[in-house]
Formats: C-alpha cells, structure tokens, sequence
C-alpha cells in the first residue's frame, strides 16, 4: 500500500482520527487540540486523499486498513482509541476486525457497520460512472453540501475546495471499495472495548434508526444523538462533540 501521511502531537493513550469519503486529515485539526493535551494525537491522511498516494492496484476496504496498522506499527503504536468519520469507520471496524487486541474501543462518528443495501450499490456505481465522465468537481459540488443540515454552512467552502482537488481515480477507488465492503455488524458482539456512537438526527447519508438498532450489539457503548445535525458533527456542533467525546475518553480510558 502507499505511504500514508499522517500528523502526530501530544503524549498518552494513542488517539487515531480517521476522516470520511473525499476529506483529509485536515477535517480534524481545529477539533482535535483538547485532545493533545492528555491524548497522543494522530491524524493521517487515507491513501489517495490529502498528502497520501493512491496505490497503483484496485483495493478493498481490508487493504486500507491494513495500511493503517502498517502505520502505526511505524511509529511504534501497540495499541489505540479509534475515531473514525463515515468512511473512516468502515476502515477503523476492519481494523478492529483484524487486530482487535489493539483497539482500546473506538467512536463511530456517523458511521455504520451494515454493509450497502441493493440501492446503495448502485448508487455507489452510478457515482464511479459519473465521476469518470465528469471529474471530482461536479460530483463534490452536490455532496458536501448535501452532507450538512445547513447546505450554506460556513465550513462547506473550504471542504469543497479540497474535495474538489482529489483526484477522481481515488473517489471512484473508495466508491468501488466501500460498495463492495462486508457487513461488520456481528463484530460489536465480540468486542468487550467501550464504543461511542454519534449520530445526527438529519443525517440523511446514515439514517439515525439504523444507528439505533445497531448499537444495541455492542455490550460497552454510549449513543449520542446530535439535534440539528446531519452528517458532520465535529462541524456542525463541534463543542457538543469535543465535550461527549473527551469525557467518554476520560471516562473508559
């Protein structure tokens, strides 16, 4: 797998944030500075986005993880706290998947463990042939909006002037990878590490019901349901979500 690029401040517990579909590490650098306080803090770059090559080879969502414990095997991370955004809780759950001794509990930060339905796959290639046709551009202008209650919230700006420099090989790479991922709801069962969901009760990427009803296989768990929120909590109430997310920390750590 590529390299993957990363930033790392603080000391304590290792805290890895992984961010969602056309972001970068850059989704997290105002959110996490309470974090470094306490917390070593480390947020990278998935392969393809940001500074991160895209590998020359068709991958799944198990290969992407795997080059995230390549990583933190790098810089000597034996274990860590998991905080994964949509896309990047896909890969954070096969991680916990492939080394779940590692993980001392994880955040489903509006993220699922089901895998596509029928009508997501086909969304998901109707995406790959649109951005083929058309280029990341067209394609962001509709999805980062789309991803906030407010579509004229102040932070789609800067996130669509950086979606819209990713290069379409890897939108449709993830696209191809995340319609093709397994369901990973019957791992929550197996995991005895404390999990924190948020949801957003205006998500319409991730219904809220279905965060519901999955939680209830994780034994160790807190759900939290963001009002007036849709899909990008550590932006549309990033004080709500530093606050729940530092004293669970604090709390099961």
């Amino acid at each position: 797998m590529a390299t993957i690029h990363f930033t790392d401040e603080g000391a304590g517990t290792p805290l890895v944030f992984i961010h969602g579909y056309c972001e970068s590490h850059t989704l997290w650098l105002d959110f996490v500075q309470p974090f470094t306080k306490n917390y070593r803090v480390i947020c990278i770059d998935l392969p393809g986005f940001g500074k991160s090559l895209l590998p020359i080879h068709e991958f799944t969502i198990k290969e992407i993880a795997k080059s995230v414990w390549e990583l933190l095997d790098t810089i000597h991370v034996k274990t860590c706290f998991v905080i994964g955004h949509s896309l990047g809780g896909y890969v954070m759950l096969e991680m916990a998947h492939q080394q779940p001794t590692r993980m001392e509990g994880f955040c489903m930060f509006h993220s699922t463990a089901y895998a596509d339905d029928e009508n997501k796959k086909v969304n998901r290639t109707k995406v790959m042939e649109f951005v083929a046709k058309n280029g990341t551009a067209p394609f962001v202008q509709t999805l980062i909006p789309s991803l906030f209650a407010n579509p004229h919230h102040p932070a789609t700006k800067a996130l669509l002037n950086e979606a819209s420099q990713v290069d379409p090989k890897t939108v449709i790479a993830y696209a191809c990878a995340m319609r093709d991922r397994e369901d990973m709801t019957k791992l929550y069962a197996t995991l005895s590490k404390p999990i924190l969901f948020f949801l957003g009760a205006k998500d319409n990427v991730i219904p809220p019901e279905s965060i519901w009803k999955q939680a209830e296989n994780a034994p160790q768990k807190l759900v939290h349901e963001l009002h007036e929120v849709a899909h990008m909590g550590m932006l549309e109430a990033s004080a709500e979500t530093k606050k729940v997310l530092l004293e669970f920390l604090d709390k099961e750590l």
